[in-house]
Formats: C-alpha cells, structure tokens, sequence
C-alpha cells in the first residue's frame, strides 16, 4: 500500500476594484472647471501626475483572497474545503494494480486478494476473471 500525498489548494488574490472604481471614487468630488472648461478629476490627476494617479490607486487598491481546489479548480473562501474538495484527507493506492480508496483497511484487504499480487495464490477461475478484467 502507498499513501499519496494530498495536493495542496492554491491561494489566489484578485484585484476588488478596477481602475474604473478608482476613477468614478476621484470624480464623485465633482468636476473641475479651469478657464471655461470642465474635466473630470480623474482625467486631471492621471494625465497631469500620472506617478499620483497610480500611487493613489495602489493605495485604494483591495485585494480579496480565495482558494482553488487542485482537483477540479473550484473556488472557496477556506483553504480546506478547497484542499480537500475533490480528495479524501487519506488517500491510499494498491501498489499492485494503482486502484485508489480512501480508507487504508480497504486498501490492505484488496491488495491481500488483487489479482496483480504476485504472492498471491488463485485458482484458475480467479485467473481467468482478472484476465477479463484487465483486457
């Protein structure tokens, strides 16, 4: 019996806010006038002092974490239920034929009568089912 290694949730982080965000945050203090012309402070900020306009962003920027299920790729706000969407916390394989279970007892009694055992002794009605199988 092997015991596999459980594959690990990856944790991703996405943007809350976009540019736009910022843009219509910036524009809610209203539109600037300057000699008979209007423009939107965001427009101002970004093309006067494009380092300001980026630092400010940085700083409202948000970021919202979750995580991935390594199996099948589905999010989840908690790493667990991702790491352990798709797998079992256990997950052990018959090191004669590969099939996989999640309980180690099952495990041990299948690979005692798994036809790939070499130590094990079959009759040849078993041996003629496991060939059928097999092919």
């Amino acid at each position: 019996m092997i015991k596999l290694e459980i594959k690990l949730a990856e944790e991703v982080e996405v943007e809350k806010y976009g540019e736009e965000d910022y843009d219509d945050m910036l524009n809610d203090a209203g539109d600037v006038t300057v000699g008979g012309c209007t423009f939107n402070p965001s427009d101002i900020l970004r093309n006067c002092d494009h380092t300001a306009y980026s630092c400010g962003f940085n700083d409202f920027q948000e970021y919202e974490t979750f995580f991935r299920c390594p199996i099948c790729g589905e999010d989840h706000e908690d790493e667990d239920d991702a790491t352990f969407c798709c797998q079992s916390r256990d997950i052990y394989e018959c090191e004669f034929c590969g099939e996989i279970f999640d309980d180690e007892d099952d495990c041990i009694e299948h690979e005692l009568d798994c036809c790939e055992n070499p130590d094990r002794e079959l009759d040849d009605k078993t041996m003629d089912k496991c060939r059928d199988e097999n092919f």
